[in-house]
């Protein structure tokens, strides 16, 4: 059912403190590098296992311990075993549905029995795998058996740290790294908003809020007011669905460097050198020198 956060079952409630407690546990997990399960993530599994294969292929082909290690892991997300699987294993499948042929042939691969497939064709299956996982389709999987799970009445917290580990792992593989406060921020109540410090702005932290434009502060309060209330908590995680989805921005990055002087212009990719007081005769900046960058976020 689509509850608000004003009419939700109180479990409800505390299962989305327990979502973003944990939310922020995961976040510093990665940030960190904290030893933990997110290491034997699918995403970095199959990036530590082509780096073996493009750097010690020779060596690799002969480690039977290596091969294997990277067979069991791949396997709790393929159907390449037919045994009793638990419950986060169905979770992973459900969410690697997509790629199970692939994942298989590579599990095939990495097999000591002869068969089809070498180590050659995992890095083209591999690529084909991330750029599928990576998708926006992709996200709206782990988001929606997120949703599924805020809705029982108990909710397992390993379910959720491997839901929570594939969110922040592909926000981070988008380049988006500030992430800690965003749960936080989807579930805010109205109360949540503030004024800037020249009170006539105010400043809603959900996605999506809708801007001020021409009318009144006291109009635009009443607005943000009902776009609150009108979310629904699927809503408000979807808007996540949305934020990953979105074009990156590009922003322009400027840095003074003193003591390099430039006769002219030099541009390396998206980077440009110059020196102010001779390329750009107008451009205010006291150093010597300048280092520009398009960057995005």
């Amino acid at each position: 059912m689509d509850w608000n956060l004003s009419d939700a079952p109180e479990y409800v409630i505390k299962n989305i403190e327990t979502l973003k407690t944990i939310w922020k546990q995961r976040c510093d997990a990665v940030e960190n590098n904290i030893k933990g399960d997110y290491s034997r993530h699918l995403l970095f599994i199959l990036n530590d296992l082509r780096e073996e294969i493009d750097n010690n292929k020779d060596r690799f082909s002969k480690k039977h311990y290596g091969k294997k290690f990277f067979k069991i892991q791949i396997a709790t997300y393929c159907t390449f075993k037919k045994e009793q699987i638990d419950e986060l294993d169905k979770i992973k499948r459900l969410w690697t549905q997509e790629v199970n042929q692939e994942l298989c042939f590579i599990a095939e691969s990495l097999s000591d029995e002869q068969n089809k497939f070498e180590l050659d064709d995992i890095s083209i299956l591999i690529q084909r795998i991330e750029s599928k996982l990576t998708s926006k389709d992709s996200f709206e999987k782990i988001i929606q058996s997120l949703y599924d799970r805020l809705n029982n009445e108990e909710i397992n917290k390993n379910h959720m740290e491997f839901l929570l580990d594939t969110i922040i792992i592909l926000f981070n593989s988008k380049g988006m790294l500030e992430l800690k406060f965003i749960l936080d921020d989807k579930f805010q109540n109205f109360e949540g908003t503030s004024i800037f410090p020249d009170k006539d702005n105010l400043y809603p932290t959900v996605f999506g809020s809708p801007y001020r434009e021409t009318k009144s502060l006291n109009e635009h309060r009443e607005e943000i007011r009902q776009y609150y209330e009108s979310l629904n908590i699927k809503t408000r995680l979807n808007s996540l669905t949305q934020i990953y989805g979105s074009e990156p921005k590009h922003y322009k990055v400027i840095f003074g460097i003193t003591g390099v002087d430039l006769e002219n212009k030099v541009k390396i990719g998206n980077v440009e050198l110059y020196s102010p007081k001779k390329q750009q005769p107008k451009f205010l900046f006291v150093s010597s020198f300048v280092f520009c960058a398009s960057c995005m976020k």
